[in-house]
């Protein structure tokens, strides 16, 4: 790239969510980088009544909306961006997609989960409505590629990174190794599937867990894993996440259904952070480790298979810590940060421009 480029990001901008740790590998990078929130001017949705009206119809009310999405055009056009590249963009119309095309941006779609969702709040009709209008859309699921080729051919996968700056191994103090240190540790928020199997490998092996992450007051009192949960409206980031995951001998990497994941960023941040690494066998998980030397997988189906790679990893230290350091070195080298990331896009935006 021979000069710098100014770059808009629309989404969240605060740290360490992925769109503010892309936004500071493009600046490390060297170019210009601006942020544009993506509830500037909408944060009255957050209370009643006007809760109520969003779940109601999914949306905002028109004149709110445009208000919003005015903004971020006046934005791209004070940052005079070169690339605008929109997290998600459930209420960014194909109107004003062309509208920050005309002020001369290559404007990109980037979706950190699922186009397809089963979860309702995670697309719009008019982000559908949109697709068509970018530059580039972005995928960060392999499958979603084919799934959006029929609303734009300009369709890529760029997977998933992790920030060797804040997903890297931070020693624990020895006054906080009691509430750092486990055998086996899972960070991610409550869903139903989880829930089944870790109760069913909570009953089967006596040890000690801890849970950390959102919505876990879901979970009944009655259940085995309730004296396992550390906080439930919130997760663990940062130095949080890195202590949480590195002092647990095992830490369990669980998908999302309702995203139909195959992988996630926990794939890359939790060797990147010293854990250990029992995640769900997918395809994509295999592919960017090997089984059994660098993480260890489990059937998602299967509690069985869980809880006997469970029982074995915690009976054997030099195996498991021999998992661990192998799945340190492995992602070290992968080349899956957020500056590798942004580099692939860049190649295809400098490929577009010679074009």
């Amino acid at each position: 790239m021979n000069k710098p480029l100014n770059v808009l990001l629309y989404g969240e901008d605060h740290e360490p969510c992925g769109n503010w740790l892309m936004g500071q590998a493009y600046a490390r990078l060297g170019h210009r980088v601006a942020f544009y929130r993506y509830n500037v001017g909408l944060t009255k949705y957050s209370r009643l009544p006007w809760r109520a009206y969003w779940r109601l119809f999914r949306a905002y009310r028109e004149r709110d909306r445009l208000a919003h999405t005015a903004g971020l055009i006046a934005a791209a056009r004070a940052h005079r961006a070169d690339i605008v590249i929109v997290n998600k963009g459930l209420f960014v119309g194909p109107e004003d997609v062309d509208a920050l095309r005309r002020e001369g941006a290559w404007v990109i779609n980037i979706n950190y989960d699922d186009y397809f969702s089963q979860f309702r709040s995670q697309w719009t009709h008019i982000q559908r409505a949109s697709l068509p209008a970018y530059d580039l859309l972005v995928c960060t699921k392999k499958y979603n590629v084919a799934e959006v080729l029929p609303y734009n051919p300009r369709s890529v996968f760029v997977m998933h990174a992790y920030e060797p700056r804040v997903h890297r191994p931070v020693p624990i103090p020895p006054a906080e190794r009691d509430e750092w240190t486990c055998d086996v540790g899972f960070v991610g928020s409550w869903a139903v599937h989880r829930v089944a199997r870790m109760e069913a490998l909570a009953r089967a092996v006596p040890a000690k867990y801890v849970i950390r992450g959102e919505n876990w007051d879901r979970l009944p009192r009655s259940s085995v894993l309730t004296p396992f949960v550390r906080g439930t409206r919130k997760g663990a980031y940062g130095d949080d996440l890195a202590k949480a995951t590195g002092g647990a001998k095992i830490s369990l990497g669980f998908l999302r259904k309702e995203n139909r994941d195959d992988y996630t960023t926990r794939t890359f941040e939790i060797p990147a952070c010293g854990g250990m690494m029992l995640a769900e066998r997918t395809p994509m998980h295999q592919s960017i480790f090997r089984e059994g030397v660098e993480a260890e997988f489990f059937d998602a189906d299967n509690a069985d298979e869980l809880i006997e790679k469970v029982r074995t990893l915690l009976a054997d230290d030099a195996r498991r810590e021999g998992i661990r350091d192998a799945g340190i070195a492995a992602v070290a080298a992968g080349r899956h940060t957020y500056d590798d990331r942004v580099r692939e896009v860049l190649g295809l935006y400098e490929a577009r421009r010679r074009a």
